[in-house]
This record gives C-alpha cells, structure tokens and sequence, in this order.
C-alpha cells in the first residue's frame, strides 16, 4: 500500500520530536534485512576529492538506492532518521518529510554534471543536501551563449515546472561534487498535493 494518506494519529500539536511514523502499518514489511552499518564519517567517496558527503551511514545510502516500492518500513524508518537531522529538513512538516523519505532517490554528482538543459521538458525535482550549482540561460537558446544567472546552494529546491509539464526555464549543472534528493514528476505531484493540505 502506498501511502498516499497518511495521517498522524497521535499529533496533539505537540513538539514534532514526539511524532510517530505511521508508515509502519501502511507496508508489508515480511522478512526484514538488517544491514551491517558501517559509518564513513570523515572519509571521502572514491571520485569525490575532498568533499565529506552529508549522507555518510551505509544503512542509509542502502535505503535510499532502492526504489520506492522496494523500501521497507525500516528503510524508511533508516531514512526518516537521518534527513530530519540535517537542516535542509529541519522547517519541513514530518508528514511531507515522510512523504520525501518515500518517494525521494538520493544522487551524488561530480562537478560539470549537467542535471537539465533549457528547454527540456521536467521529469524530476530536486532538493540540494550539499554542494552548489550553477543556472544558466540563453536568450538565443545557445549553450554558448548562456550566462550565469545564479547558484543553488543547501536548501534549495527546484524543478517545480514539473507540475505543469513546461520546458525548463534554465540549464542547471554542478559546480563541485553535490549531493540531491531526487523526486520523480508522477511522486512530485503527490507531494504537491500533500503539501497543498497543510
């Protein structure tokens, strides 16, 4: 079951700390496989040359490869632990933070990675965990004559022309090693509609 609708049946207003995940009774968790956890805190990621990675706990980059529907409760539960923590996250509703745990892919890129061209027609929205990135335009429609209109950094979101189906405004490439939560077109409008109710 997807859980599309969850509700929080013990929220009382109360600090979001004491927030119970409802997924736990939403999917058929069968045989749990518990994942040796080897932490890499401080280490880098062969092909990534000095960058300290801000999801660095094997169990979760484990969770996060799999596909949504592959994920288990305690997946999602591995997940859930460790974005609430970091502050792109911390303003977000534990519901839509839930919904994210979900639907989300976790990427991490190397500098000059180009994620879209102007143009293209969106498939993805993404929220930047660490590195930075560079928007580019072009009047004429012409790479090589695109400016640089600004950077993304930690925090921000983008990719919300999904919704509407429109070209992208913009070509976004990395600028150094960058960590992303990746939420496919179909799972966004979901979460555009959760979030719309709060």
């Amino acid at each position: 079951m997807v859980p599309h609708q969850l509700t929080d049946q013990n929220d009382t207003g109360s600090n979001a700390g004491d927030f119970t995940l409802p997924w736990r009774g939403c999917l058929d968790l069968g045989e749990a496989v518990v994942l040796k956890s080897e932490v890499m805190k401080g280490q880098e990621r062969p092909g990534h040359k000095g960058a300290t990675p801000v999801i660095v706990d094997i169990q979760v980059l484990n969770a996060c490869y799999k596909r949504p529907s592959d994920r288990t409760g305690e997946d999602l539960d591995i997940i859930y632990s460790r974005l609430k923590d970091i502050k792109v996250f911390e303003k977000f509703h534990p519901m839509l933070l839930q919904q994210i745990c979900y639907y989300g892919y976790y990427e991490d890129l190397e500098k000059g990675v180009t994620l879209f061209r102007q143009g293209d027609i969106g498939t993805n929205w993404y929220t930047v965990l660490s590195g930075s990135l560079e928007v580019q335009i072009s009047e004429s429609g012409d790479p090589r004559d695109s400016i640089q209109l600004c950077t993304l950094g930690p925090g921000t979101s983008f990719g919300e022309s999904v919704l509407t189906n429109r070209p992208r405004h913009a070509t976004i490439i990395t600028r150094d090693y960058t960590e992303l939560i990746r939420v496919e077109q179909k799972d966004f409008k979901v979460l555009w509609e959760f979030q719309s109710s709060y």
